[in-house]
């Protein structure tokens, strides 16, 4: 077996541009090194791969995925990855106890018993949301949209996965969830210069950690019954001791929250964004939902009737996947298309390259959401299109996020429209270690009526 080509980098450069261009290093890598190269940074004995195409994808995230670990080892010591704790579906390194956690939130995520009530909940605090904006910004006003729309996807998450529980203040934990979920990559990576954004880090991390156990402790201490994510695991987990149990469910918590800041926030954001740059599938969403739901607010009924809106949403997810980079840990030597895969090597999968590999995608530059009309994965190779991974990854939570979009989206576009500042450059911005969301914090809103 051959090596794959190397990497045509320096090391320092690849630490800087996948850091503060993430996309655009991911292009580069492609253009310069093609499907595959590696390379083994200064002072690292670990060799690290780059895999830039479909069917690479899916040999290390389906055919051969009991080779290919979801977490390495170099990544347990740095700075800030305690923030997650050992034991949850993202970190833990016991299978048998990723599939029986897996098992136990996936009854959650069921869209046959639990989407109607979510779909209620989700509306009323959107429509709570749109009110504020309504009545306390005019037409023209620059305002903080990434801040109000963190905010609102984390009260969703709080009053549909963890029911009757109490946050305090709910803007304190959105604000503090918005500053330390984002940093964490950037922060842990760069930690021995700026001490005092590791003592920040450090200082919120301990507030998420406290915050969440009085949750989990206020049912613990009034047990009546009820049917959410909280209840589940704490049915499953009843023969674990106490303090075992809370840190174990605390894990999860708090993994959630760091997927909400990084996956469905990206989403919305982006689609707002390209809303913007696409006036004219902009109007024709909004012609969609006035023929199918007029003025009324939109329901879970009506979700399957957002036939064009879907097209859209799943081409922002291809030209913007919210996790840009999928990382795995080659447990034993292996061959991926004739080349050599090294025992403990790093391996990256760079989603944002698979998005667009010319020999699968027409035009993959454009943005064209009508490429889903005739193909569910918008060609006809399923792995090339993967903003959600694949096999048994796959987000636990995707379908809750489609629900979620379609329902945030067209209620947004009955009332407002969402415009950047005149001659905002908006690139992709790093969050979280794999996240990716638009440079852009504030836009200017526009009342329709």
């Amino acid at each position: 077996m051959k090596m794959p080509p190397k990497m045509k980098c320096s090391t320092l450069h690849l630490m800087l541009e996948s850091l503060n261009k993430p996309i655009e290093f991911q292009t580069e890598v492609f253009k310069k090194n093609g499907d595959i190269c590696y390379k083994q940074p200064l002072g690292l004995l670990t060799n690290m791969y780059f895999l830039s195409h479909p069917l690479y994808a899916k040999v290390m995230l389906e055919d051969s995925k009991k080779n290919y670990w979801y977490r390495h080892p170099p990544y347990e010591k740095m700075p800030g990855s305690d923030l997650f704790g050992d034991e949850n579906l993202f970190t833990t390194t016991d299978y048998k106890s990723w599939q029986h956690d897996r098992k136990v939130i996936t009854n959650s995520f069921d869209s046959g018993v639990h989407f109607l009530d979510y779909s209620k909940t989700i509306v009323h605090l959107t429509q709570k949301l749109l009110d504020t904006w309504e009545n306390g910004y005019k037409s023209g006003d620059f305002f903080p949209f990434r801040e109000e729309l963190d905010s609102l996807l984390l009260d969703i998450m709080i009053n549909t996965f963890y029911s009757k529980v109490t946050l305090g203040n709910l803007s304190d934990a959105s604000k503090t969830c918005r500053r330390t979920f984002p940093s964490v990559y950037k922060t842990a990576t760069h930690t021995s210069f700026f001490s005092l954004k590791k003592r920040q880090l450090e200082n919120d991390r301990a507030y998420i950690h406290n915050l969440i156990g009085k949750c989990i402790q206020e049912r613990l201490d009034h047990p009546e019954e009820y049917d959410d994510v909280l209840s589940h695991l704490l049915h499953e987990y009843s023969a674990l001791p106490k303090e075992e149990k809370i840190a174990r469910i605390k894990s999860h918590f708090i993994t959630f929250f760091a997927a909400v800041m990084v996956t469905t926030s990206s989403w919305i954001e982006w689609t707002l964004v390209e809303l913007s740059r696409n006036p004219e599938m902009e109007q024709k969403i909004y012609e969609e939902l006035e023929k199918t739901v007029g003025n009324r607010t939109p329901t879970y009924q009506d979700i399957p009737s957002f036939v064009y809106l879907s097209y859209f949403l799943k081409e922002v997810l291809r030209t913007h996947p919210p996790i840009h980079l999928t990382i795995r840990h080659a447990l034993n030597e292996d061959e991926i298309n004739g080349y050599r895969i090294k025992k403990d090597a790093q391996m990256y999968l760079l989603v944002s390259n698979i998005h667009r590999h010319p020999e699968f995608w027409k035009n993959p530059d454009t943005f064209d959401p009508l490429r889903f009309k005739d193909h569910p994965f918008g060609q006809e190779t399923p792995s090339a299109y993967v903003p959600f991974g694949t096999g048994e990854r796959t987000c636990i939570g995707r379908d809750f996020a489609f629900l979620e979009m379609h329902l945030i989206i067209p209620m947004i576009l009955q009332k407002f429209r969402l415009r950047p500042p005149p001659g905002s450059k908006i690139t992709s911005q790093l969050s979280l270690a794999l996240g990716n969301r638009p440079s852009i914090n504030h836009m200017i809103l526009e009342h329709l009526y």
